[in-house]
């Protein structure tokens, strides 16, 4: 996830040079830098501690069933916990930043009250979905023979499983739509065309770069597995029984953390 906060931090300041940093005067400018400064003080200790509760409490060996139910449920939940985290950290950083250009006592362009909460939305789409498809894919093979070696992460109740279609959804969302977002922005932004020119080669780096790492985590947490499942059926099919069943249950217990559908 703090790889995934980085790629999404360095989109971010990207877009804020291109098209705020022309909006501001000197004033905003400072303040505005100031402000991040402060934010990033504050609040990337908060949401590391916070992440850090959630992981560690899974440190500690079970003493009854009860909290290895709770134990399982925290490692279902883990990819939307920690997404929640930071998108906490993401959204509260739009009031902070618009607050620290008021307190600069010059009166804001309107376009910042429109490109600050969409350069923010991008980049926290973006960060947000390749992080969680890699903690995602992490827990899956770090976390789950330990937590669920005689169960399936599917019967975990209370906990919350996304759909293949729903991953399918974040992918396309942080591979397509954002990136043909931000280049639609270009046309609103009073930049110069150069600045244009070259932010506009960095959303399409940054969009294929989405699409092959999210690719690349799909195929790993869905197609993969779903394969070897349909070979070891047609195994058995063909009566080679024995050697198929304990891979199929095996790939079958990472791929059902939540609906086929």
């Amino acid at each position: 996830m703090f790889i995934a906060q980085t790629i999404g931090s360095v989109f971010n300041i990207q877009y804020n040079l291109t098209h705020l940093t022309p909006l501001l005067t000197e004033n905003q400018k400072l303040a505005f830098g100031k402000g991040i400064s402060l934010y990033n003080a504050i609040a990337y200790p908060i949401l590391v501690f916070l992440c850090g509760v959630f992981v560690f409490r899974l440190w500690k060996a079970p003493a009854s069933e009860v909290e290895q139910g709770r134990n399982q449920r925290r490692v279902v939940n883990l990819p939307i916990m920690a997404t929640i985290i930071a998108s906490a950290g993401w959204i509260f950083c739009i009031p902070v930043l618009l607050s620290a250009l008021q307190r600069s006592g010059d009166e804001i362009n309107p376009h910042v009250f429109f490109h600050l909460p969409v350069s923010v939305g991008v980049a926290m789409f973006i960060a947000l979905t390749i992080g969680y498809f890699s903690i995602d894919c992490a827990r899956q093979t770090l976390l789950f023979k330990y937590f669920f070696s005689d169960t399936s992460p599917s019967r975990t109740k209370g906990a919350f499983k996304l759909s293949i279609s729903g991953r399918g959804n974040l992918w396309t969302i942080a591979a397509s739509i954002c990136p043909i977002l931000t280049l639609l922005l270009l046309f609103l932004s009073p930049a110069p065309d150069a600045k244009n020119f070259s932010f506009a080669i960095s959303v399409a780096a940054v969009g294929i770069f989405c699409a092959v790492v999210s690719s690349a985590l799909m195929g790993r947490l869905v197609a993969r597995p779903v394969e070897t499942l349909r070979n070891a059926a047609q195994a058995i099919g063909k009566g080679d029984r024995h050697r198929r069943s304990a891979k199929a249950t095996s790939m079958s217990n990472s791929t059902t953390c939540g609906p086929t559908n």
